[in-house]
């Protein structure tokens, strides 16, 4: 079964963070759709990164050894740092790249500014103090990568669909044993196309237990979106946006110019021992 929700977004700059301590708490429970976060990082600074994900393109700079995997050719989308969505299979490499992935993703910030210092910080300030961070692995020592990067070329887009479909992939059957099966997400913009790359929200929710694998593609019938009320949640360099992207159907909107959209994105969930929320790109 599913169902229309209301489309709510508290907007606040970062400074105010403190004041909103159960702002993701309202996300989880369905009493807000999103949380935009303004200023997390100042422009100068996004610029700085984006420039290094610019020479990673060309074999050079911070992120240039850092493994490139791609969306399916149609979205024009890759990724620095791998995503566990779009694994084949088995997980051989991801665990023994984390590392090096997190280095140089703490590297394209300014020093102290880093993904883990800025970023896991304030997502737990919104959330009344719990602890935020990537989920181990299932070796010792090993841990799931807390994000990834994620570029999309001019025309790039993502289609809708809902993030609690994703676990239903072979590649989340470890992380499975450690997290609860409905999702929410966040995204930082590095940068702003000239047109287009938002992220869309609609009120159209589907349920844990409604959900198809998004591999069923054309064998299961979607939603007529074009129905449902939506809201578009457009991003300034620097700004981050946490989304009940588990439930709602969303997209990212075809990115128009020649700019590529850089943004981080993870996904996060309670572990199941509720002693943490877990992080993952």
């Amino acid at each position: 079964m599913t169902a229309s929700a209301p489309l709510d977004v508290l907007d606040i700059p970062a400074a105010d963070a403190p004041r909103h301590p159960a702002a993701v708490t309202d996300v989880r429970a369905g009493r807000l759709t999103a949380v935009i976060v303004r200023g997390v990082y100042q422009a100068d600074e996004m610029a700085r990164a984006t420039e290094e994900l610019e020479q990673a393109i060309h074999g050079q700079g911070v992120m240039a050894g850092v493994r490139r995997t791609t969306f399916p050719a149609k979205f024009n989308g890759w990724f620095y740092g791998q995503n566990l969505n779009l694994l084949a299979g088995g997980l051989p490499d991801y665990f023994s790249e984390e590392p090096d992935f997190v280095r140089r993703l703490e590297a394209i910030f300014p020093p102290g500014l880093g993904f883990s210092d800025r970023i896991l910080a304030l997502l737990a300030a919104l959330d009344e103090g719990r602890v935020y961070r990537a989920p181990p692995g299932p070796e010792p020592g090993e841990r799931y990568h807390v994000t990834t990067i994620r570029g999309h070329g001019p025309g790039g887009y993502i289609p809708p669909h809902c993030d609690n479909e994703q676990a239903l992939n072979p590649s989340y059957d470890h992380l499975l044993t450690l997290v609860h099966d409905d999702l929410f997400s966040m995204v930082l913009a590095f940068n702003r196309p000239a047109g287009g790359g938002v992220l869309e929200v609609y009120d159209h929710v589907v349920p844990v237990s409604a959900r198809v694998p998004i591999t069923a593609g054309s064998t299961f019938l979607r939603p007529d979106l074009s129905r449902c009320r939506s809201v578009l949640l457009p991003l300034a360099p620097g700004d981050l946006v946490i989304v009940d992207s588990g439930r709602h159907y969303h997209r990212v909107t075809p990115v128009e110019g020649v700019t590529t959209r850089w943004t981080a994105c993870s996904f996060m969930s309670h572990a199941l021992d509720r002693r943490a929320i877990y992080c993952w790109g």
